[in-house]
């Protein structure tokens, strides 16, 4: 019996810290998160009468918790062009969905995914040359500087948004020495930044 309510209590304090994407980051949970790590580390397989009464505070203490609410990508579609609309939705709701089931990685690739999609759109628009035709392999960067090139102006910010993006997928696709872990909070600004610059960019 006390091993199994040990490797429990092991199991309680590794994902403790995974708790903290969940939440809003204001001083209440960082003070309420505070009382319940040390709460958890003071549980004793040993003690069963302490466990009881510990487990019991520490619910007491995550009921008083702010969670984070889910993010809603409803933004404004009616101006992205009919030739791109159909695929970028079907990318946004795949995004969304990977990101609600914890794929979080997959979430952030997807959003570099649209950002291409919208930004090939914008210089076909600008040229009318499909430059995936021409330069298949072009990154985000180079095609922005192409759009540049053509005098394209974008609000204030959104070049910025966009190389963030850009940097953050390619850790989540390409090998690196350290593997890249984006937290649930980081995956829901990438979807949330995309979603700005698409209403912006149409």
């Amino acid at each position: 019996m006390d091993k199994n309510i040990q490797n429990t209590i092991n199991s309680l304090k590794e994902s403790f810290w995974e708790l903290s994407d969940y939440l809003t980051k204001d001083k209440g949970n960082i003070k309420l998160l505070n009382i319940l790590y040390q709460k958890i580390n003071n549980l004793n397989s040993k003690d069963s009468e302490s466990i009881i009464d510990l487990i019991i505070d520490i619910e007491d203490e995550l009921n008083s918790i702010k969670i984070t609410p889910e993010v809603k990508l409803s933004f404004n579609h009616k101006n992205i062009p009919v030739e791109i609309k159909d695929e970028i939705l079907i990318d946004i709701n795949e995004a969304h969905k990977c990101y609600l089931n914890g794929n979080y990685r997959s979430s952030i690739i997807l959003c570099g995914r649209v950002l291409e999609i919208c930004l090939h759109r914008k210089y076909f628009e600008l040229t009318n040359i499909d430059i995936l035709e021409k330069n298949p392999g072009i990154g985000l960067g180079t095609l922005i500087a192409k759009l540049q090139e053509k005098d394209i102006k974008f609000d204030p910010g959104v070049t910025q948004q966009i190389h963030l993006i850009n940097q953050t997928r390619i850790h989540s696709v390409h090998i690196k020495k350290e593997t890249f872990y984006p937290t649930r909070a980081q995956t829901q600004a990438i979807m949330l930044l995309t979603q700005d610059i698409i209403e912006k960019m149409f």
